[in-house]
Parts: structure tokens; sequence; C-alpha cells
């Protein structure tokens, strides 16, 4: 819960109070396909609230003269993240290898994203997006072909995009935001090599990651 306890200065408690109840949580389904390999499905459901920073789009600094300027009753409040996942999945293991891949689709209502604007109190920007969505696959495998030595991958792709209809900019302009999700690139690949060893009672690991 959040409420403005500064009356006749910033806006009225009856302006900025706001409050929520979330409840988080999942479900895992597995199924065994032998001793070595299984396959699975989640379901999760998770609410995130806007940082303090980002309440009331930025505006939670704006003193009521400030808002009457702009011609609003009063500053909007940012909503709660809302998110939806499903993810499908494998895992299996050999003599000399273990790899997983995960497939998943999440779906957010009222996404808290980036709108590339400064808010009044000076730090970016975060808008409720109207729909928007990632999608992808993660693929992770360490395969051992000579006892000790690893080498370890994890690759994925992912797309994603986002929709923000009728955003009206500090500057009074009605855009619409259509585009894909800030600092989530298309593709991700770490390598990893390592040797694994004994001498005595220590172990000893020499490696190289990229």
């Amino acid at each position: 819960s959040y409420t403005d306890k500064v009356e006749n200065t910033h806006l009225t408690s009856r302006d900025m109070g706001t409050n929520w109840n979330f409840v988080n949580g999942g479900i895992d389904i597995m199924y065994n396909i032998n001793k070595n390999h299984h396959i699975y499905a989640k379901l999760a459901v998770s609410n995130r609230e806007p940082m303090r920073s980002d309440m009331f789009g930025g505006d939670e600094h704006a003193f009521a003269s400030n808002i009457v300027s702009k011609g609003l009753d009063s500053i909007g409040t940012t909503k709660p993240e809302l998110v939806h996942d499903v993810e499908l999945g494998w895992e299996g293991k050999g003599s000399i290898f273990k790899a997983n891949v995960n497939l998943y689709y999440m779906h957010f209502k009222n996404e808290l994203i980036l709108s590339g604007e400064l808010g009044s109190n000076g730090l970016p920007r975060h808008i409720n997006a109207d729909n928007s969505f990632r999608t992808g696959v993660e693929v992770a495998f360490d395969i051992e072909p000579v006892k000790g030595l690893h080498l370890v991958n994890a690759t994925s792709y992912a797309y994603g995009k986002v929709n923000k209809n009728g955003y009206i900019t500090s500057g009074g302009d009605t855009i619409t935001l259509n585009a894909k999700h800030i600092f989530s690139p298309t593709w991700t690949l770490s390598q990893d090599i390592h040797y694994d060893t004994k001498v005595g009672d220590v172990a000893v690991t020499v490696g190289a990651n990229y």
C-alpha cells in the first residue's frame, strides 16, 4: 500500500492512495519417460507492483499546481503487472551428456515498459502496456567426452512484442507504441569449457567462458 501523507502541498492522500493484494503461484507436472528422461509442463502466475519511482508515472513528487497546469484532475496511478507463464520442456541424460530443452510463452497484462521519457523525478519513466508477450526456446547441455572435461552450452532464442495504444507523451502528443522489448536480445549464447580433476583430496578446476 502507498499513501501520500503531505496534505495541501502535494496531491492529497485521496488522490495518491492505493493498495494491492497479490497471490503468486504455479504448478509443475512431470512425466518420467524412463529413469534418464522426463518431460514437464509448468503453469505460473506472477504479479509485480511498480517501484516507488514508477508508482504514479514518475510524477509522485509533482505539486497539485503542476498537475492542474497540465489540464489533469490528478496524476494517473500506474497499475501492477500481471503475467501468465506457460512452459513445456524435456530433460535427459546419458553416459556422457545432460541436456534440457524448454519452450515458454509469457503473456503480460499492464506490463511495465520504458516510455523513452523522464518523469518529473528525473528518472526513466515506465508506463503500462496494453498488450505484450514474450515467447522463445532455451537449450542447454553439458557434454563430457573425456572424464573430467566438460563442454557446456546455453543458447536461447526469444521473440516478444509490446503495444500501447493512445499514449499521451509529456509534450501532449498522442502516439502508439509498438515495439520489441528493450534489453531483450533475440539470441543469447553462453559457452563454457572446463576440466575437473583431483589431486589427492583437492579438487582442481580449470575453465574458460565466453
